[in-house]
């Protein structure tokens, strides 16, 4: 039988452990690609609205985990002074954690609008290029980050604190 410290021990080194390929392998692989695509952003096929919507949408990505990987500096053991006072609630993660979920809703819908892109260039072809211009892709962008941010807004009213391991989203639950 495994024991409650044993399977705390063996989930914190898996967690540990996809983090770091996650951050040494995957993002810089990430990281190259939405870079590669911007370069060559004015020329065929990169030119077109998707990619846009992809680049929007790999840079949300990247935004969401770093804010995620901030919010779990304490797991890892990682005493970082903006992270403290400890047990108390304040501003940094109340602002850290508006971004994650903020980012997490853009996310969402930046991949239904890149599925809808992708509809409209194929089935509404006559719609698709007489409408979806870059000045409207740009408009929605802007509709997509608004509506997240007030989706997301209602994080500044829940107290976060951290303790000496964890982020907890109440403050009753530390008591």
């Amino acid at each position: 039988m495994v024991t409650e410290d044993e399977f705390k021990t063996v989930s914190s080194l898996v967690t540990l452990g996809v983090t770091v390929f996650s951050v040494l392998v995957s993002c810089p692989l990430y990281i190259l690609v939405i870079v590669l695509v911007y370069r060559r952003r004015r020329s065929p096929p990169f030119d077109s609205h998707f990619f846009t919507i992809f680049i929007a949408l790999g840079v949300f990505d990247l935004l969401s985990y770093g804010a995620y990987l901030i919010k779990k500096l304490p797991y890892f053991g990682v005493d970082w002074s903006l992270l403290r006072p400890y047990n108390e609630g304040h501003v940094t993660l109340n602002i850290i954690y508006f971004f994650i979920w903020m980012f997490a809703f853009a996310q969402f819908q930046l991949t239904i609008l890149i599925s809808f892109n992708r509809f409209a260039s194929i089935v509404l072809r006559g719609f698709y290029s007489k409408y979806w211009t870059h000045r409207l892709t740009g408009f929605i962008f802007i509709g997509i980050i608004f509506c997240s941010a007030c989706i997301a807004t209602p994080v500044f009213f829940v107290p976060i604190v951290v303790t000496s391991k964890e982020t907890v989203l109440n403050v009753s639950a530390i008591d």
